[in-house]
């Protein structure tokens, strides 16, 4: 650098120098005037840089490699090494350079990128926090957040956002750092590649940013409405056939997204992907922004991050515990092992400790108990909901699950969930075949919640009456993920992981010599057993098919278990600004019916049931 003092005239390269600032530094030259630089000084150190060819595009840059620019004789002859002890531009110079760079060094968050990695000192793009918006989760707090226009760039991903959802991941604290970085690159690639699937009900992970070493973070699509619970609490509009068939289109949606998760379209050798943890909490609600009378668009959302708790493997012992939230929508078969080819030895414990392996059956029994709740409030409200929820007793496991478990082992449907359904049946807008209500109330009672699984699977008797598990499933599964992300220590051992399990194993026939004259039996009827998601989505598909205003909404439904026949619904009247209807029995979805629909028949259905 220049010793002494910078020169008293300006030199020869000005129009060099000025070129340089206009179109390679500009921030660079904002930096110095900022720190207090000017006149010969600031020109002198902006020949210093144009000379190194450090520019915008190089910041933030390192406190060590500014002492270390040299600037040629050709440009003045006061050339040395910034570092003297008498150099006019000194150490603390230096250093509120460096530290006033960060502001101008926000980051743009980019879709095209998984991930971006950050120093500590970075100052992030976010114009303002809503606090009121927090959500926290047992994996981490997810915050709404204002980002700056020009600081995010979702192309080709989705509209230009104003907001965005910023979910902080808690990471274990007695890991070693290695192995907490890589579950977490492990994370951002899963989730990446469910973005590819391009599916309209799946919430858009936009990207991901690590904060020094130690803070992770995930930027998504932010849902204006909540999530689904919030929809059964919130949304206040009239039960016509057009708010059934809405209903229906996003149900479609999700049967169609849980399909194309759980069999992608193009996918490597022996992988397929499951949610593992579906509730109404992480499906989240995008109201539509051209119509309050819409529900909007409904999408799963949270994927892998909930599944932390679990081993590589996707194994999980009958032991864990979490949340209401959580275990409220697991599967009997997370109880029960008999002909469960889901069991395996856990690696981590004594031999004969019998763990299990998530399938994605797992979510259709979830899909299917969310649909019950999502049924019970088209037809009846929230109140009614609300009330189906509480009458559930809490049994063995201090879990209220949408099933129970008897004396003896076996496990079955709760009764509760089962008298709601036998009324439902009997009421004329369930009517199979005819109603939309009634095709859906089918599909949920004959294959979503239903005990028996496909062949390969099985699930009928409590855990502790099984001794041991079968060691031969117990090979660990593939990764999503082969390559790490950039600039991250290799992982040391396997790592908690996601959503990834071993496809369903198909046993080939083979017939031995002697039996060259058998017949292979026809294939195994599905009646009885809990449907896969591509059959999930095929049935859905039918049932949307009709498209008589009829057949959508028959008639107003009948009071809900437990009232008499005569109650109009939970005592509140329709919603501000809606016609009020004396026959409403539907809480606060206040039924408004056309003149040309029949209304059901009222009978008196006396219900006993524990509330």
């Amino acid at each position: 650098m220049y010793k002494d003092k910078p020169p008293r005239t300006i030199p020869d390269p000005l129009e060099e120098v000025m070129t340089f600032i206009l179109k390679e530094a500009q921030k660079v030259f904002a930096i110095w005037v900022l720190v207090g630089i000017k006149g010969l000084k600031l020109y002198a150190i902006m020949e210093l840089f144009r000379a190194n060819n450090a520019c915008d595009n190089d910041l933030p840059l390192k406190e060590d490699r500014i002492p270390s620019f040299t600037i040629s004789k050709e440009s003045n002859e006061n050339v040395c090494l910034i570092a003297d002890d008498d150099a006019f531009c000194d150490e603390d110079d230096i250093y509120r350079f460096c530290r006033t760079q960060w502001e101008f060094c926000a980051p743009v968050f980019d879709c095209m990128k998984e991930n971006h990695d950050l120093n500590e000192a970075a100052i992030l793009p976010f114009t303002e926090k809503h606090l009121t918006s927090a959500n926290e989760g047992a994996f981490g707090q997810v915050l709404k957040y204002t980002i700056h226009k020009c600081h995010i760039d979702t192309t080709g991903l989705i509209p230009h956002p104003q907001y965005v959802a910023v979910k902080k991941i808690k990471l274990e604290t007695q890991n070693d750092l290695s192995i907490n970085i890589a579950g977490w690159e492990k994370e951002v690639r899963a989730l990446w590649k469910m973005r590819e699937l391009r599916q309209k009900h799946i919430v858009k992970f936009i990207t991901a940013f690590r904060l020094g070493q130690d803070e992770h973070y995930l930027i998504l699509e932010w849902a204006d409405g909540g999530n689904l619970r919030n929809l059964w609490e919130n949304f206040r509009q009239p039960l016509t056939a057009a708010l059934v068939k809405d209903t229906f289109e996003q149900l479609l949606g999700l049967s169609e997204a849980l399909d194309q998760v759980h069999n992608p379209r193009v996918r490597r050798a022996n992988e397929h992907f499951r949610h593992g943890d579906l509730k109404p909490e992480n499906i989240l609600w995008f109201k539509d922004p051209t119509d309050e009378r819409k529900i909007g668009t409904l999408k799963i959302g949270d994927w892998g991050l909930a599944k932390q708790h679990q081993d590589f493997t996707q194994i999980r012992t009958k032991q864990t515990t979490t949340g209401f939230g959580t275990r409220r929508y697991e599967p009997p078969e997370e109880e029960t092992i008999e002909n469960n080819n889901l069991v395996v030895p856990d690696p981590h414990t004594v031999h004969d400790k019998i763990v299990r392996k998530r399938s994605r059956l797992y979510d259709v029994w979830a899909m299917g108990c969310i649909w019950l709740e999502f049924l019970i409030w088209i037809m009846y409200g929230r109140d009614a909901l609300m009330r189906f929820n509480r009458s559930f007793k809490k049994g063995r496991t201090d879990v209220v699950c949408f099933y129970e478990i008897d004396d003896k082992g076996v496990a079955k449907v709760h009764r509760v969930a089962e008298q709601w359904m036998d009324h439902m049946e009997q009421d004329p807008v369930c009517e199979v075949g005819e109603t939309a209500l009634g095709n859906l109330l089918e599909l949920i009672k004959e294959r979503l919640l239903v005990i028996k699984l496909p062949d390969g699977f099985g699930s009928t008797l409590n855990l502790p009456t099984q001794q041991g598990a079968n060691n031969s499933l117990s090979a660990a599964l593939p990764s999503v993920m082969d390559d790490p992300l950039p600039r991250s220590p290799p992982p040391s051992i396997t790592v908690p992981q996601i959503n990834v399990v071993e496809a369903d194993p198909v046993k080939d026939r083979v017939l031995p010599a002697a039996q060259e004259s058998f017949t292979p039996k026809p294939p195994p009827s599905t009646r009885g057993r809990r449907a896969r998601s591509d059959d999930l989505f095929k049935q859905m598909s039918t049932i949307k098919e009709d498209s008589s205003d009829s057949y959508w909404l028959s008639g107003t439904p009948l009071p809900p278990p437990g009232d008499a026949a005569e109650d109009t619904g939970n005592g509140h009247g329709p919603p501000v600004g809606l016609p009020s209807n004396p026959k409403t029995t539907n809480g606060d979805l206040s039924v408004s019916q056309d003149e040309n629909l029949a209304l059901t028949q009222m009978v008196n259905f006396y219900f006993c049931t524990e509330l």
